[in-house]
């Protein structure tokens, strides 16, 4: 892997098919404004079933531990959630 390089905005802008060769060979870029860190461009790496096999096992280990319905609680499914964050 390559070292970290730092590129403003407006070099990005310029560069960025340069840019995304090197990400494709590796490179990490931090892209700033004013001198601030605003973005990253860095491979994209598809999950490998495997990985995604793992996810699914902690989503339904978290869902074991923080259970939707909690006693006391209304009843609630995740259609509700969904409806309820949309009104927001």
């Amino acid at each position: 892997m390559k070292p970290p390089l730092t590129i403003s905005a407006s070099e990005a802008k310029t560069k960025f098919s340069e840019l995304l060769q090197q990400v494709n060979e590796g490179a990490e870029i931090t892209i700033t404004k004013i001198e601030k860190p605003v973005a990253r461009l860095v491979a994209f790496n598809n999950p490998t079933r495997l990985g995604l096999v793992e996810l699914f096992r902690r989503v339904d280990e978290f869902r074991d531990q923080h259970p939707l319905n909690p006693k006391g609680l209304p009843e609630l499914s995740y259609r509700d959630l969904i409806q309820w964050g949309r009104k927001r």
